[in-house]
């Protein structure tokens, strides 16, 4: 009986000593919001939505309401038209460069506030400290009371080189169909709202700090909206027939643009599948995707050249 014990003692011990501990301790850091020299990357979009854009938020400084301080945020990007069908477009039909409004953070305990502009109080913006299990609060981004989101997943990502906690939430059957990111905000944004996509959305494509790239990696080319984006294919054509997708969907697109990719890719960024060198006999495959809202982007030598989405039936 003491044999088994020492054994049982000796692989528990083993065991503790093959987990990296300072994976353990980093978990356990609140990474609180940056408070200067930052920026969300993001694109909103979608069917017979009006918000078709490509956007960035940024700090733009400090400023002192009822005695805090808050940290001042501008929008700025480009909107997109839509086409006949209600879907986004690439032709650019407004830059803008707004104020929006500014954020706090109670750090004790690990909420964020935000003031919309023209406001003279505040309400929650995220609220850190969750547990699996918990059910949301109400916030700027979340209707709890509609969606009952709750927490699903608590677990890790490395956000430059260190481990920022990251908390998966689900709605009835929409199981981790988003990830708040301590520091940063969620996967659909800064301020996305919280529910499980349809035929709209918003997306965090990448977020920098001081000047560098930390999210999704360091890799990634994490690209900046100004005024100066100008369409890069002029009389673009391109639609997808049927949308939403049963089965099968055929493309039409100009014959005379050469080496277009297309990647079809979820809410989360991962690319799902691809197709190089469009044209108009190619077919698009419903294949192993499950019913729902999917997200595509047409490339040529790197360039994203137009965006929409479509519906898996």
């Amino acid at each position: 009986m003491k044999k088994i014990i020492i054994s049982l003692t000796l692989a528990t011990l083993l065991l503790g000593l093959a987990i990296p501990q300072n994976t353990i301790s980093q978990t356990n850091v609140y990474h609180p919001f940056p408070d200067s020299n930052a920026l969300w990357r993001e694109y909103s979009g979608g069917y017979q939505c009006s918000c078709c854009s490509d956007y960035q938020y940024f700090i733009t400084g400090d400023t002192i309401i009822n005695s805090f301080t808050y940290h001042k945020i501008k929008k700025s990007g480009v909107k997109y038209s839509e086409d006949m069908s209600g879907f986004c477009t690439n032709i650019i039909i407004l830059y803008y460069n707004n104020y929006i409004g500014a954020f706090r953070e109670d750090t004790i305990n690990k909420k964020v506030f935000f003031i919309p502009e023209n406001n003279s109080y505040d309400t929650l913006l995220y609220d850190f400290n969750l547990s699996i299990g918990d059910t949301l609060p109400t916030s700027i981004i979340n209707d709890s009371i509609n969606y009952m989101n709750h927490v699903s997943l608590i677990d890790s990502i490395i956000v430059g080189n260190k481990y920022y906690k990251r908390y998966g939430l689900s709605s009835g059957s929409n199981l981790n169909y988003v990830y708040l990111i301590q520091g940063i905000g969620s996967t659909f944004g800064l301020f996305g709202y919280l529910y499980p996509p349809f035929e709209s959305g918003t997306t965090l494509l990448c977020f920098k700090q001081n000047g560098q790239t930390v999210y999704p990696d360091s890799t990634y080319q994490c690209g900046i909206v100004t005024k100066k984006d100008e369409v890069l294919i002029e009389n673009f054509l391109f639609n997808i027939s049927p949308n939403p997708i049963s089965t099968t969907a055929r493309i039409e697109i100009n014959t005379n643009i050469p080496k277009i990719d297309m990647i079809i890719y979820n809410s989360l960024g991962i690319e799902l599948l691809r197709y190089k060198n469009i044209n108009n006999k190619t077919k698009i495959e419903k294949g192993n995707l499950y019913s729902g809202l999917y997200f595509y982007k047409l490339v040529q030598d790197d360039k994203i050249i137009f965006k929409g989405k479509i519906v898996i039936e």
